[in-house]
């Protein structure tokens, strides 16, 4: 796929690599990533393709050779397909010039919000000691808001009636009750007679949850446990019946500031910088100085012929 793996290389140490940034500019600034007779991507044109992709996810996008090789060869594709509409005289049809002056539009009305936005970041970083204080304030506000649910860790081990009555399904989990109680092994046993698809990876261990994850049968079972060690079952669900053993109990608690502070600071932001694009929305498009022109636009709206709507139905009759 690569032209020149060498020179792709080279770019990748560019992007990522800031100790070795050497190496590509001793090539020149913007050196080219692959040819195609006469045409040529260059890392510029690379650089200017992955701007689509949001800012945070840039690094990690060009941790990849593959990925970077795909843009690289797709934009050698676009231009090779361009290159022929060009000679083709395509360029030059009124339709398509239009198109490109209202892409040209867009992109450029997308540049102007996102430097927009750009600022509206930086502004609130500067800022950023002030906000911090009325984040402290929206928690003291709200703190009842700031809790976290009652959590439970629990296991189970689950048998089914796909091949069995739920009368022995319940007696056979009472056997492996008595069993654990005795000192067997509970992830051992779930290991051995669970028929949850997890169990033998898992050894029927169902890690934290809160509460509505569950069936409702067998969440209530699993909630009522409240020592360590102690089990539950046989419970039915939906899923058949279980023995359901409590590992841990997080009870509700509040939620410090330092816990929601990165939420809360995050939800300032967000609103700090809509706020900002809003304003300068307004400032520079007033809905109510467009003037229409009705008739012309009236024309626009297609309709459909009596006649030929009857014929349609008519032949689907």
């Amino acid at each position: 796929m690569f032209q020149s793996s060498k020179t792709i290389g080279v770019a990748v140490l560019f992007v990522v690599g800031a100790g070795v940034t050497h190496l590509a500019s001793a090539q020149g600034p913007n050196p080219p990533l692959a040819t195609y007779g006469s045409i040529t991507v260059t890392q510029a044109d690379y650089e200017a393709s992955i701007l689509r992709i949001p800012e945070r996810d840039r690094f990690g996008f060009a941790m990849s050779m593959d990925r970077i090789g795909k843009e690289i060869d797709n934009l050698m594709r676009l231009r090779v397909l361009a290159a022929d509409a060009r000679q083709s005289g395509l360029d030059s049809d009124p339709s398509f010039k239009m198109r490109m002056t209202l892409y040209e539009d867009r992109l450029l009305a997308e540049a102007i919000v996102a430097k927009v936005e750009q600022d509206a970041n930086k502004e609130f970083d500067t800022k950023r000691s002030a906000f911090e204080d009325s984040a402290r304030e929206r928690y003291l506000i709200n703190k009842s808001t700031y809790v976290t649910q009652p959590q439970i860790h629990a296991s189970h081990l689950l048998l089914t009636t796909k091949t069995r009555t739920g009368e022995q399904a319940q007696a056979l989990l009472q056997e492996i009750r008595k069993k654990v109680e005795a000192g067997a092994s509970f992830e051992q046993m779930a290991v051995e007679h669970s028929e949850d698809p997890t169990a033998k990876a898992n050894k029927g261990d169902l890690g934290f949850f809160t509460s509505g994850q569950m069936d409702p049968a067998f969440e209530s079972a699993a909630f009522g446990l409240k020592s360590p060690g102690e089990i539950a079952g046989p419970v039915q669900s939906r899923f058949g019946y279980h023995l359901i053993r409590l590992q841990e109990r997080k009870d509700q608690r509040q939620m410090t500031f330092d816990e929601v502070k990165p939420d809360l600071m995050e939800k300032l932001r967000a609103d700090f910088v809509e706020n900002k694009r809003n304003q300068y929305m307004k400032q520079k498009y007033d809905t109510a100085q467009v003037k229409w022109n009705e008739p012309a636009v009236s024309t626009l709206k297609k309709t459909l012929d009596p006649a030929l709507t009857k014929q349609a139905i008519g032949s689907i009759k």
